[in-house]
């Protein structure tokens, strides 16, 4: 066999391993390691020099160019969190629900209050991530006590790692941010192609998500049996302000106004909703004296979150540097159709490899940005696409979401990831498709 063969043999085994480990729950930098040594093997190179040098330069070079991302995103999110802003958002919208007299539309509408509250807290520049316990006490009071099957909190998806990251323009989440250091472009760009993948993709959830429901009323399927594990659990109280809703939606207004009206830098913007956010609930935390304890652990959750996605990069780095990636990219790069398609098409894969939407981000660009710019499509056109084609497979089973929400929400990959794969793999990638039919016709906007 040619080392090209060899190489790419080596790469699958390495993304078998990766998601077979992930599943299981062994800790992801250890796992992107263990890889990084097998596709190194595989691919002729110098194992140490693939770990201390390559693996350890992706990871470098990812840390340069996204620490204040993630560690100002991370802290603003703390902020909203402890000042109880983002709490109070989530517990108006979760009373929402219960004003339909129709039970199909009632559990419906409880249903979508989960993905509702994470959208707007995503889009407002705050990881779901950090409240997911409070997602799964809303979801787990509204389920239990409507009667919804518990495995449809697979739902929340769609407002936490779909649309509000990489469709909607103007989001400050990294999915949408990190290709513009690599194309030039703004946080807004292709900003019709994004709404228009948005539209497709909720409303594919939507009609499953009535689909669902209604076919779990005919057959008599409640809370349980899948959520005879999450009732089990003492889930923690949350001190809820009274402040009035808009007030605690103002920090991610400045956040967002300031990202994509001043078009002033992720930097600035997110210092602008912590300041903001900070002199609002002054008070909040003054009586609660936790400024410092939100500023220590902001940060620490921005450097967890940064460090995984950093060693996705590492690894990502060091398939990169093998003979049969360059085999997969040239394979890629031959097949026929419209170029939009094979944007997509390499996207998804990068993403696949790593279970991630910013690892599979930075493997595409730091490869292919050339190629991209070289298809004659403008930047801002190619920014749109590839934000929204990242997000349709990196969330496999492999993916950390994937593994942490199985985790919270107390149910396995057999009762929860249907809805994930169904919302967050299948109608993203429609989604993507249509923003890449839209592109070889002369869409560019």
């Amino acid at each position: 066999m040619s080392p090209e063969v060899i190489s790419l043999i080596g790469i699958l085994l390495a993304l078998a391993f990766y998601i077979f480990a992930a599943v299981k729950g062994w800790q992801l930098l250890f796992v992107a390691i263990c890889g990084t040594i097998i596709v190194a093997i595989f691919g002729g190179l110098n194992v140490v020099q693939a770990v201390t040098s390559t693996f350890v330069g992706g990871i470098t070079g990812f840390w340069g160019r996204f620490m204040i991302m993630f560690i100002g995103g991370s802290l603003f999110a703390q902020m909203m969190a402890d000042s109880g802003a983002a709490f109070r958002i989530a517990d108006a919208l979760s009373d929402l629900c219960r004003k339909s007299k129709d039970p199909t539309t009632q559990k419906v509408l409880a249903v979508l209050t989960i993905p509702i509250i994470n959208s707007i807290l995503t889009y407002g520049g705050i990881t779901s991530l950090l409240v997911v316990f409070l997602m799964v006490t809303i979801a787990r009071r509204l389920f239990e006590e409507l009667d919804i099957p518990w495995k449809l909190y697979g739902f929340a998806v769609l407002g936490s790692a779909t649309f509000t990251v990489g469709l909607l323009p103007g989001s400050p989440q990294a999915t949408n941010l990190i290709p513009m250091s690599y194309l030039g472009t703004q946080a807004t760009a292709g900003a019709l192609l994004g709404i228009i993948g948005a539209v497709v993709q909720i409303t594919l959830a939507v009609i499953f998500l009535v689909y669902e429901v209604r076919r779990n009323a005919k057959t008599g399927e409640g809370f349980m049996p899948t959520g005879q594990n999450i009732v089990k659990e003492i889930l923690p109280a949350f001190d809820i302000p009274k402040t009035n809703i808009i007030i605690c939606i103002l920090p991610c207004i400045v956040l967002l106004l300031s990202l994509n009206v001043m078009k002033w830098s992720i930097a600035t913007s997110l210092t602008l909703g912590c300041v903001t956010c900070y002199v609002l609930f002054f008070k909040e935390f003054q009586r609660k004296k936790c400024i410092k304890k939100t500023i220590g652990d902001g940060i620490m959750r921005g450097i967890s979150v940064l460090t995984l996605m950093s060693s996705c990069s590492g690894f990502g780095a060091v398939i990169g540097a093998v003979p049969g990636y360059a085999f997969v990219i040239s394979g890629l790069q031959s097949l026929p159709g419209p170029a939009p398609f094979k944007i997509w098409l390499a996207v998804n894969v990068a993403a696949g490899i790593t279970g991630s939407s910013s690892g599979g981000l930075s493997i595409v660009l730091n490869n292919m940005t050339d190629y991209f710019m070289s298809l004659g499509i403008p930047a801002p056109a190619v920014h749109r696409l590839i934000s929204a084609s990242s997000i349709g497979l990196d969330t496999l089973p492999h993916s950390s979401g994937v593994v942490n929400a199985c985790a919270v929400s107390k149910m396995t990959h057999k009762e929860l990831y249907k809805y994930y794969f169904m919302i967050s793999v299948v109608f993203t990638n429609i989604a993507a498709l249509v923003i890449a039919a839209l592109i070889s016709i002369g869409v560019y906007i």
